[in-house]
This record gives C-alpha cells, sequence and structure tokens, in this order.
C-alpha cells in the first residue's frame, strides 16, 4: 500500500512539475538544428544547452539511441522521457570513472564513491518526461539509473561537457 501511495505522489508531482513548465525553462519541441557536439544536443530559446535524454529497459540514450552526450559548459537543460514501463530515476555523477566502470554495493551504485553527484531526478513512473536545469563544469560525467539492479543491467551513459 506504501508503494502504490508512493507511485500515486510521484505520478502528481511529476505531472504538477510538467504543467508548471518544469522549472521556467520550455524548450523548443521542434528544434531546427542540433549543435556541433552531439545530435542529442540542442539549444532551448533562451539559447541553455539542452539534453534528450530517454530512460527504458534498460539503457540510457539520446535520440539518435547513442549512450553518449556532449555538450558545452554552463547551464544544461535535461529534457528527461521514461519511455519503459518500470520506474527509472537519473543522476549526473561527475567523475574520472568510465560509466561501465562505477563501483556498486548490494545491488546498488556507490554514488559517494563513484565521484560528485550533481544533480538528477528521483525515479519517475513509466511514460512521464520531467525537465531539470543543471549547471555543468568541463569535464566527464556518467548519468545512471540508481534504482538497485538497472546500473547492472545497461543504465548508464558517458557525458563530455566542454
Amino acid at each position: 500500500m506504501k508503494r502504490l501511495i508512493f507511485l500515486a505522489l510521484t505520478l502528481a508531482g511529476a505531472m504538477a512539475f510538467i504543467a508548471c513548465g518544469g522549472g521556467g525553462s520550455n524548450p523548443d519541441p521542434n528544434p531546427g538544428t542540433t549543435n556541433d557536439h552531439s545530435e542529442n544536443a540542442h539549444e532551448d530559446e533562451q539559447g541553455a544547452e539542452a539534453l534528450h535524454v530517454i530512460l527504458k529497459e534498460w539503457s540510457i540514450t539520446g535520440e539518435g539511441g547513442e549512450p553518449t552526450f556532449t555538450t558545452d559548459a554552463g547551464d544544461t537543460i535535461f529534457e528527461i522521457h521514461n519511455e519503459g514501463a518500470a520506474p527509472h530515476d537519473l543522476k549526473v555523477i561527475k567523475t574520472d570513472l568510465a560509466a561501465d566502470d562505477l563501483p556498486f554495493v548490494d545491488g546498488r551504485v556507490d554514488v559517494e564513491a563513484a565521484g560528485e553527484t550533481i544533480g538528477g531526478v528521483d525515479p519517475l513512473p513509466g511514460e512521464i518526461q520531467v525537465e531539470t536545469s543543471l549547471n555543468l563544469e568541463p569535464g566527464h560525467y556518467v548519468l545512471i539509473c540508481s534504482i538497485p539492479g538497472h546500473y547492472q543491467q545497461g543504465m548508464f551513459a558517458e557525458l563530455t561537457v566542454e
């Protein structure tokens, strides 16, 4: 019963977030061009970089199906789509480690040992889209789903910030 209540509250919160514009930014739903860095990145109406991130069983990819992203330093909007049936979250971790080489304990990535968690979103039920904005410094980042077992099944991606 607690799980059902949590899921209902998570869904209601995500829907409210979407209805309110996801933090004040409204990316162009039909971006005309992509930047030189990644086919998964484009600029929103205010000129901020936007990354289109797709979560599903068992991958994190962009629109082209690639598990790699590249963007410029600064404000970056993550357009996160859970296209899977299961709940998934997204954590953005600044690290020197490869995406497929993060430490884990008891079926979960040890995010503290992996690097610095910059941000992300809590678990989203399937077929939900949300946005979050992060200010990224140049470096190497990893995107993961931190739900137990999901990382081990392939839910990770690389992000390079130039």
